[in-house]
């Protein structure tokens, strides 16, 4: 398995709602931090947040725009997508996402949302 594709398991969390879809990739003591003021916190606890998007959000998919590599691990650009349930109306959050990796696991997740994001759920 690629750092990518170490990555790219971190989306299909979001994907399906499934905090656990990373389980296999995640190191003990990996850190999730978000650009949005929350700091640091470990990452199994930053993903339980999925399965509440999805009950937000009709539709729910994420579209991989760039994975690469890095020295490091990887990066990831993606839209999430869908239709907010409240509103009806569309959802498009385009977010970037650093992911280090070492020994084949995910030890820290650096994710910068969409400073829209919260706004467009509604919330």
């Amino acid at each position: 398995m690629t750092d990518v594709d170490v990555a790219l398991a971190v989306l299909d969390v979001l994907a399906t709602g499934d905090p656990g879809a990373a389980d296999h990739v995640l190191a003990p003591g990996a850190v999730l931090w978000h650009n949005d003021g929350t700091g640091e916190l470990p990452a199994k606890d930053g993903f339980a947040g999925a399965q509440g998007l999805h009950g937000l959000v009709e539709g729910l998919t994420v579209e991989v725009l760039l994975a690469e590599a890095l020295p490091t691990g990887a990066v990831l650009r993606f839209e999430v997508r869908g239709t907010v349930k409240a509103s009806g109306a569309a959802l498009c959050a385009r977010n970037c996402m650093f992911a280090t990796v070492v020994g084949g696991q995910l030890t820290r997740i650096d994710e910068y949302l969409d400073p829209t994001f919260v706004a467009q759920l509604g919330l």
